[in-house]
């Protein structure tokens, strides 16, 4: 799945740089290219089992699923996201378990698993319900968890699936700094905190 946001640009992409990106889309055998300028679409094109209802894997995608909620939980007052995981979750983690915040950098599912914990902990729904009524049905798009962990609970690292057009609409709205149909679901800092570099390695963020 590809999506190209060019809203940056002044104008729209001609029919050279379309022509491209199409070229690039078939020879990496994609299944889904959509093109957006300005919150609309360009340009979309399926192949190769994809289509406009199809939802792609997003693998590490879902990650950034995983940001927002998290920046939304600290708008609404329920996280404080500078504070210790231990605060939330008290006994349920294992000593030794993490370094002191700001002196190591682990890439891997657990730190994701550990927000969805800590949303659970702190609100009566799961994550996936949390997300779903505070973001994405605003958005009116659809994630499906098609990944779990042994417990039934979603991978949120790694696990969710959703159409190229629902996955353009969030990139649209981080765009736009949190609004969406002219609603502001999120504070334009939740959405800049997103992609706020780690301190210790600056190639990560919550996004």
């Amino acid at each position: 799945m590809l999506i190209l946001l060019a809203s940056l640009l002044l104008q729209a992409p001609d029919s050279a740089a379309l022509a491209r990106a199409a070229r690039h889309f078939e020879e990496t055998d994609g299944q889904a290219l959509i093109v957006m300028h300005a919150g609309r679409v360009v340009h979309e094109q399926y192949r190769a089992g994809g289509s406009r209802n199809t939802r792609q894997l997003l693998a590490s995608g879902s990650k950034s699923l995983v940001g927002l909620a998290a920046v939304a939980a600290e708008a609404d007052g329920l996280v404080q996201l500078s504070a210790p995981a231990a605060r939330y979750l008290k006994d349920a983690l294992t000593a030794g378990t993490f370094a002191e915040p700001g002196t190591a950098f682990r890439y891997g599912p657990f730190p994701f698993l550990v927000v969805g914990q800590v949303i659970e902990t702190v609100q009566p729904r799961s994550f996936a319900e949390y997300l779903e009524t505070r973001l994405l049905a605003p958005l009116g798009v659809t994630v499906e968890w098609r990944l779990r962990c042994a417990d039934g609970k979603p991978q949120l690292a790694g696990g969710a699936a959703m159409t190229a057009r629902d996955w353009a609409t969030r990139g649209e709205f981080i765009r736009l700094g949190g609004v969406h149909n002219g609603r502001r679901l999120l504070p334009d800092s939740a959405v800049r905190a997103l992609f706020r570099p780690s301190s210790v390695n600056p190639a990560h963020g919550l996004s």
